[in-house]
């Protein structure tokens, strides 16, 4: 061989090797993931690339930290990184890491393989163990994390979690609500670190939708990424990923990591995605005409806690000439909502049926909907079990029956025996215990209460309540024929207990939808195509929400703004919290939702008690009319059905801070959302959004390059010629209004 040929080709792979982002440290950690010169990770707390999470025979958790064991070093070859670890915490526990860069695409792909000889449970693995510099904040100088849970959200500060009553806490039994387990209220698997026009991605693309935890915690002055994979607790054996967790390069923008997931999922082997909404045979013909959720409890005044009397809207044909009047001064068809409407109690799972009143009274409410050519829908609140309500006259109570069927044996038990439950269980709603979903008993009463909700012939049932993304919760029980431990396996049981109940509803109603409380998780989207969205959660508790979700899904799946629970505004510094959120969900292609106070008025949100002054009416209403308009109108093709795409970047818009009633936090939001679509036709538009009340906007979209363009700002008026587009055209946004932007090459 030539000698300078030969120097040439080493010359090569030195650089092709110098160039790779990866480097690993003396006990395996990670210590760098370059992107566009700058180096994104921090070193673990603990110098860690992995840790496991095991059970002893009592149920007592150990954790081996891949630094416990002896580490063989880096067995390296062309871009690909082969790491060893035995004798994990110093038992018989080994592991094996195998990590593949592709330099083409800057991603990293890894994988873990796991040999259990000890008398462990092994239950779970944390791979790979990424931390970045706790550098998050508002600013060009600033990093941000990007969150998949709640929809999506954008985190700039590591304690305002904690400061909002929501520290972190790994996942564990008994499960809790607002958390970061998937698939549930994280409904996507994969998370970034956004820092000064680079980031990078981080996501498990994983076809079974297996159980994970995907979270974040402060650390000191680093914040780690918590990406657990759940084994079902495995005992001796080996285990062997079977599916990747990628670790990539990606610009700074939430959108990069969206695309990539989005990308994955839709080439998935075991896609969990149903036909796209303009090929979905199963959806009513009312799903297409945008109806406008009206959500309002018939006990009580404002708020799902303690004493519950009957309200005015109950009888509930109380609330026909509400529903009459609404859909007039809002030109749309009404899907009201109720909430706290059980013959038995509020928020007192799973038995819901006679409704308060009989089921008479109940279908005389129906039919005079229908009659005005409105739709009814209800809550129930999932799959759990209720021994005592707390709320309404507090007599409720099912003790004999509890222990009539044995229920205790039938609900989620913990590590060591114990069945306790966390969701909804306290002082104030109810005390009982969360059901597993791989028992009989479950699915069983479960459908059985749904069958009876739809033969009175209601429209829509958010039957997963606090099941929050459809997620059930852990159960470890060695009696139930399950695996003893969170796995796959809880997901495969979920699923066939949601399609068990799609099955019997199909029997009796098949143009009735169900849901859930969230958006659902991808792994349970197939069957809930209509759910209460909660992104207000990170508002409250996390971050600022963006609209990820939606980016990824939208095309299968229309969801509705929710009642927006607790949002915790504070309305004297925030006056204009409520045109906020209802611009940033429609700018997000969900129907709109107004939540109601007595007299029928619009109140802020859910949990608002009633004596709290409500928000202007007239131009309240106005507003949603305006924005549902368009729903039904031009802008149907890309907020109904349309693909969102990453928006051309907007000039000119103000900030316009939503002050929280607790610690006085904020966050940030322009005062013009924009968000960008492309149809089924193939026609691109941006949509933006001025949600000021009293003051028109001029705002340039800076387009990538030369283009056709046409500005359309009535809904009912058919469009205009294409014109040539200057690189950043103006447009005037009238106060309360919304504008289509289409282009064209």
């Amino acid at each position: 061989m030539n000698g300078k040929f030969l120097l040439g080709i080493i010359a090569l792979l030195g650089a092709a090797q110098a160039a790779e982002p990866l480097a690993f440290g003396n006990h395996g950690e990670l210590t760098a993931f370059t992107v566009a010169g700058q180096n994104l990770v921090a070193v673990s707390t603990n110098a860690r690339l992995f840790a496991v999470g095991a059970r002893d025979a009592a149920g007592k958790e150990v954790i081996l930290g891949s630094e416990t064991g002896a580490f063989a070093g880096d067995a390296r070859s062309a871009n690909t990184h082969e790491l060893s670890f035995a004798n994990l915490g110093g038992l018989p526990v080994e592991a094996r890491v195998k990590v593949r860069y592709d330099d083409r695409e800057g991603r990293s792909f890894w994988r873990i393989t796991l040999a259990n000889r000890s008398d462990l449970r092994l239950e779970w693995v944390e791979f790979p163990c990424v931390s970045v510099p706790n550098d998050l904040g508002e600013g060009a100088d600033k990093a941000q994390l990007f969150w998949s849970g709640n929809e999506g959200g954008l985190v700039t500060d590591a304690d305002f979690r904690k400061r909002h009553g929501q520290a972190y806490k790994p996942q564990g039994y008994p499960s809790g609500g607002w958390c970061g387990r998937y698939p549930g209220a994280v409904q996507m698997p994969f998370m970034a670190y956004l820092r000064r026009g680079a980031g990078f991605y981080l996501g498990a693309h994983d076809p079974r939708f297996a159980s994970k935890e995907i979270d974040y915690v402060r650390e000191g002055d680093r914040v780690r990424l918590v990406l657990k994979l759940y084994l079902s607790g495995l005992g001796r054996g080996e285990w062997a990923m079977d599916h990747d967790i990628v670790l990539g390069a990606i610009g700074g923008d939430w959108h990069d990591a969206a695309d990539i997931y989005r990308a994955w999922l839709e080439s998935a082997p075991r896609a969990c995605l149903p036909p796209k909404l303009t090929e979905n045979k199963q959806l009513p013909a009312w799903f297409w005409e945008s109806p406008v959720v009206a959500i309002w409890p018939t006990r009580g005044v404002g708020h799902h806690a303690y004493t519950q009397a009957p309200n005015e809207f109950f009888p509930f044909t109380n609330a026909l000439p509400v529903t009459a009047r609404l859909g007039r001064e809002l030109n749309a068809k009404i899907l009201a909502t109720l909430m706290q409407w059980e013959g038995t109690a509020p928020w007192a799972p799973p038995y819901v049926w006679p409704p308060m009143g009989g089921e008479a009274a109940f279908r005389e409410f129906v039919e005079g909907l229908h009659a005005q050519g409105n739709l009814l829908g209800v809550y129930c609140s999932g799959i759990a079990w209720t021994t005592q309500a707390n709320t309404g006259d507090g007599q409720y109570q099912t003790k004999a029956e509890t222990e009539r069927l044995n229920i205790r044996a039938e609900s989620c038990a913990g590590p060591t025996g114990e069945v306790r439950s966390a969701i909804c269980n306290h002082e104030s709603i109810r005390w009982g215990y969360d059901l597993c979903p791989a028992r009989a008993f479950t699915r069983d009463v479960i459908a059985s209460e749904a069958e009876k909700i739809a033969r009175a012939g209601v429209d829509y049932i958010q039957l997963f309540d606090q099941n929050i993304g459809a997620s059930p919760c852990n159960c470890y029980s060695p009696a139930h024929g399950h695996p003893p431990g969170p796995g796959a396996w809880q997901v495969d049981a979920m699923s066939e207990l949601i399609a068990g109940v799609r099955q019997r509803l199909d029997a009796v109603n098949p143009h009735i939808l169900i849901g859930c409380e969230a958006a659902a998780a991808d792994a349970y989207l197939r069957h809930l195509p209509l759910n209460d969205l909660r992104f207000n959660i990170n508002i409250s508790s996390f971050g600022r929400p963006v609209p990820a979700y939606a980016y990824v899904f939208h095309e299968y799946v229309n969801n509705f703004m929710g009642n927006q629970v607790q949002v915790g505004s504070n309305q004297q510094q925030s006056p204009l919290n409520l045109f906020q959120r209802l611009a940033y969900s429609f700018a997000a292609g969900d129907l709109l939702s107004v939540v109601l106070k007595d007299k029928g008025d619009i109140h802020w949100y859910w949990c608002e008690k009633w004596d709290v002054p409500p928000p202007p009416q007239a131009p309240t209403k106005k507003f949603v009319a305006h924005l549902n308009a368009w729903r039904t109108g031009a802008a149907k093709p890309f907020l109904v059905t349309g693909r969102m795409l990453k928006p051309w970047p907007v000039e000119g818009a103000r900030d316009v801070p939503l002050v929280l009633t607790w610690k006085n936090d904020m966050h940030h939001f322009p005062s013009v959302f924009a968000t960008r679509w492309r149809a089924p036709d193939g026609r691109e538009a941006q949509v933006l959004v001025n949600y000021l009340p009293d003051a028109e906007q001029a705002i340039a979209v800076r387009l990538p390059g030369p283009a056709q363009m046409r500005v359309l700002r009535d809904p009912a008026a058919a469009p205009g010629p294409f014109q040539p587009a200057p690189a950043a055209p103006v447009l005037q946004l009238p106060p309360l209004s919304a504008v289509l932007l289409e282009t064209r090459p």
